[in-house]
């Protein structure tokens, strides 16, 4: 006002009013001029509004009617605007006082402190229970917490998710499973993983070694003899006992009977009772190696063919060279079937042809005569 009540400043355009004229308009304890009495969103005159019961705006001034439903709250039920500042706010969604209710029994809402919902509507805890909560595999009663242990797509109570052996409760622990039962995983450990034959403790991570349909740890598969941890299997056996190479060598394998060294397994060549290195196996007059080849015998010592040959093959005493193949014998003297020939023709004798021998050499029957 100033100086008297018959004067004040227009909340609107801040221009004094003349009171005297009648023509103000007062809401919400503030004056307007008839024309800046307006919406405060649109800004459409409120003076010839049929409803003068306008809604107070957020900044204490007047809205219309249409604004106000533009801006209104929809229940999320009936679908109409919520006007009156009473509504109720339950999972993000608006509801008219009267229409929050159960939308299976219909009942009221407003007082229950325990809610639940279904299908993204309201439900009262009865009706959950008794229509939608889950159930639980193990005890087949009801989950209406909401708190469960889920595994496989299947829901369990808390209390009733427990390993199958020493029913111990395994929620946030560890498990395993044997035959869709679980098990904590000391009793799986203890009941189902293979058990090393050394130590007989469980194999755990899948970490062993197989050997004769048996199992061990990969640290606990060890040499007999010197007890160092055998690598990538290279072993040998002897008397049912593992002994890592080094050791077998030294301790068991046989010795060549050239060398006099130790022969690793498979690695070996064995005549007349002697085992030999491949690469000792050699002729005793050249010294070539011998394996995978015809050889002989001299003086219990083997040689090569071409080396027995050339040395102790009996020799033609026609042509003096190796007599290698079937040959006749005469006199104490060897000779090559084709070398066995008449002095003055030259024709061979056959075996079983009747020939003379003068004082030099042999003649055939028609040149003797």
């Amino acid at each position: 006002l100033i100086g008297n009540e018959s004067y004040c400043h227009c909340d609107k355009c801040k221009r004094v009013i003349d009171r005297n004229n009648g023509t103000e308009i007062k809401f919400n304890n503030r004056f307007y001029h008839v024309d800046c009495f307006t919406c405060v969103i649109c800004n459409g005159n409120l003076n010839n509004s049929i409803n003068s019961k306008y809604k107070v705006h957020d900044n204490g001034e007047a809205i219309c009617s249409v604004c106000e439903l533009a801006q209104a709250k929809i229940c999320y039920v009936c679908r109409e605007p919520i006007l009156s500042q009473e509504s109720i706010i339950f999972d993000e969604k608006n509801y008219h006082k009267n229409c929050f209710y159960c939308a299976q029994c219909h009942k009221s809402l407003i007082d229950e402190k325990d809610l639940r919902k279904h299908n993204l509507k309201a439900c009262c805890i009865q009706c959950y229970n008794e229509q939608f909560a889950p159930r639980c595999e193990q005890c087949f009663e009801v989950i209406s917490t909401g708190k469960s242990t889920v595994y496989n797509g299947k829901k369990y109570h808390p209390d009733c998710f427990r390993c199958n052996q020493c029913n111990k409760v395994i929620m946030n622990s560890e498990f395993s499973i044997n035959n869709s039962k679980f098990y904590c995983l000391e009793c799986y450990n203890e009941h189902f993983l293979p058990k090393c034959l050394q130590c007989f403790k469980p194999i755990l991570n899948g970490k062993l070694i197989s050997y004769n349909d048996k199992t061990y740890h990969q640290d606990c598969f060890r040499c007999d003899q010197c007890n160092k941890i055998i690598i990538d299997m290279e072993f040998s056996t002897q008397n049912s006992k593992r002994y890592c190479i080094q050791c077998y060598n030294e301790y068991f394998a046989p010795k060549c009977a050239q060398c006099f060294k130790s022969i690793s397994v498979g690695k070996s060549i064995i005549y007349n009772e002697k085992t030999y290195h491949s690469d000792c196996f050699r002729c005793n007059q050249c010294d070539k190696i011998i394996i995978d080849s015809k050889f002989q015998v001299e003086n219990s010592k083997p040689c090569c063919i071409q080396c027995y040959n050339e040395y102790f093959k009996p020799r033609c005493s026609k042509c003096l060279r190796p007599i290698i193949d079937k040959y006749r014998t005469f006199k104490g003297k060897n000779f090559h079937i084709d070398c066995f020939q008449c002095m003055k023709c030259h024709r061979i004798i056959n075996n079983g042809e009747n020939f003379y021998n003068d004082q030099h050499d042999i003649l055939c029957s028609t040149c003797a005569i």
